[in-house]
């Protein structure tokens, strides 16, 4: 180790420098409101056992309070996160990075916003409207209304869903629907570039309409044509007709399939 240069041993020392953090806990008495505005920042939301919201940000090659500023807040039951970096500049090996991490009741609303990081909801019940700027979007085990847009990044979403409109301006969407009791107007999967896939229940009652601008759309469910399918376009009912749902991708695949 003697024998490295000096500018290899201040990355080294670097990298193993403990990262900071800053953790608060908001007690809850009703269903909360989060909303987390990562800055460029990945966010991971999950389940917690107790009736309070516990946000925890970790930030390796940060200084909290000086060159990464956070603030929280608390109104009734509605929470709000953000975070404001200085344009710190960077020369060299960096090690930087901000996480997220929220614990939350099963029942809970997120709006959930980054400009250049990955976002992820684990079993939680809500409405969600999530947004990022540049990263991938997952999604598992959760039910209600989820509204997910990322203009560079893939969506990955399993769960209970009433609602679900997801939108990637360069990504696959890829998307698992168990079955909901009452699906509500508004479904929506759209890409600029990318794959679709879309996971119905067998029962699963909708009008289809999907198209592909530079690849091939496939049905797995018996469908009721409207009009002439073609093999980027189908337009039909399945299980005789339900709610609308619209695929469209710019360029790949579409498919819809039995999960």
């Amino acid at each position: 180790m003697r024998h490295l240069p000096l500018a290899v041993l201040l990355i080294f020392s670097a990298a193993l420098a403990p990262a900071e953090e800053w953790e608060h806990s908001y007690r809850v008495t009703g269903k909360p409101e989060i909303v987390v505005d990562a800055n460029d920042g990945d966010v991971e939301v999950a389940m917690a056992s107790s009736q309070e919201v516990a946000v925890r940000v970790i930030a390796p090659g940060w200084k909290i309070n000086d060159d990464l500023k956070i603030t929280g807040t608390q109104t009734g039951n509605r929470v709000e996160i953000k975070l404001h970096r200085s344009n710190k500049v960077c020369f060299g090996f960096c090690f930087q990075s901000i996480k997220i991490e929220v614990r939350a009741p099963r029942e809970s609303d997120l709006d959930l916003d980054s400009g250049d990081g990955n976002l992820r909801v684990d079993d939680v019940r809500g409405n969600f409207q999530l947004e990022t700027n540049d990263g991938d979007i997952r999604i598992r085990g959760a039910e209600g209304r989820l509204h997910a847009n990322t203009h560079d990044g893939n969506l990955d979403v399993e769960g209970r869903f009433e609602m679900l409109n997801l939108r990637s301006g360069d990504g696959n969407i890829d998307a698992h629907v168990s079955a909901a009791q009452t699906p509500e107007p508004g479904w929506a999967l759209r890409t600029g570039d990318g794959n679709i896939r879309l996971a119905l229940p067998d029962n699963f009652a909708a009008d289809i309409d999907a198209h592909t601008a530079d690849g091939a759309v496939k049905v797995d469910f018996p469908i009721t044509s409207s009009g002439t399918n073609r093999e980027s376009e189908v337009r039909g009912k399945i299980n005789g007709g339900g709610i609308s749902i619209e695929l469209q991708t710019s360029d790949g695949d579409v498919r819809v399939e039995k999960g």
